[in-house]
């Protein structure tokens, strides 16, 4: 289903958006790639810490890619905030951890899941989650985190989406303890920086996409949001690739007809050099 994106209005209608995003949807998730979250000086780290922050004021749940340790090294992020981070991960010397920044009164993390380490060069993490829903009875859901190879070509970004797609299926019903799969499996959002688009301009599920067409896969009835929109930023802070999407399982979520990209209160460029090379997403979904 093709998703309406929302950009670079101004800094208050963002947020005017985002709020009333936030009441009208059961569960508003976000993801960014915070480069290099970590790295650098302490003025570095505090400023890119400031608009998670921010971030958090909105969102229920930040996926985090790109945090340089196995802790989110920010304090102050709100009352209840809480964070739950991988081990150090990576094919190379280079490595690092995926992070959920949360809020406790919200969500509680029940357990935890990585992706097999032979389809990935960072396997996702995964984490099995309590969520409270207002006027609901307590819903289970399964949230994944992914930051895709970049490579020298575009195929090992397409296998490693294609995997990503598998694993997202297998959390439908994989549980823990004495929780029950539900009879349409467990609620599943993955999400991150996968280094490629879901469709093309004509808007065709990609190769390694094809698991996220609703048609095609009814036993989960991907949803994607965004599917072919600018969400990292060039040096001069101007969109540039569509690289960053959340994905739920349809059959068992419904996402509002609107998702959003923003860099909060600054503008491209300030973001781009002082926060990360890509703007922050947003989703807000509902439970069926």
């Amino acid at each position: 289903m093709l998703r309406q994106m929302s950009v670079f209005l101004s800094a208050w209608v963002v947020a005017l958006f985002l709020i009333a995003n936030a009441r009208a949807a059961d569960l508003t998730v976000g993801s960014l790639n915070a480069l290099h979250l970590g790295w650098g000086t302490t003025a570095t780290t505090k400023s890119k810490c400031d608009q998670i922050k921010v971030l958090m004021a909105t969102v229920d749940i930040l996926f985090l890619q790109e945090t340089m340790q196995t802790s989110v090294p920010c304090t102050g992020l709100g009352t209840g905030i809480q964070q739950d981070c991988s081990v150090m991960k990576g094919a190379s010397s280079y490595k690092e951890a995926y992070c959920y920044v949360y809020k406790s009164s919200k969500i509680t993390v029940i357990a935890y899941i990585n992706a097999s380490s032979a389809s990935f060069s960072r396997p996702p993490y995964a984490i099995l989650t309590k969520v409270k829903v207002t006027g609901k009875a307590d819903k289970y859901a399964w949230f994944a985190n992914i930051h895709s190879v970049f490579g020298k070509t575009v195929k090992p970004r397409q296998d490693e989406a294609t995997a990503a797609g598998a694993f997202f299926k297998s959390l439908t019903t994989t549980t823990y303890g004495t929780i029950t799969v539900p009879p349409k499996g467990f609620p599943v959002i993955i999400g991150g920086d996968w280094n490629l688009a879901v469709t093309n301009k004509k808007n065709v599920y990609q190769t390694g996409f094809k698991w996220v067409d609703p048609v095609a896969n009814p036993t989960t009835a991907p949803e994607a949001c965004p599917d072919n929109d600018p969400t990292s930023l060039t040096t001069k802070g101007a969109p540039s690739s569509p690289y960053d999407h959340l994905v739920i399982t349809g059959v068992s979520l419904t996402g509002d007809a609107t998702c959003y990209f923003t860099t909060n209160s600054l503008s491209g460029l300030g973001w781009r050099q002082n926060v990360s090379d890509h703007m922050a997403i947003y989703w807000g979904v509902t439970f069926k």
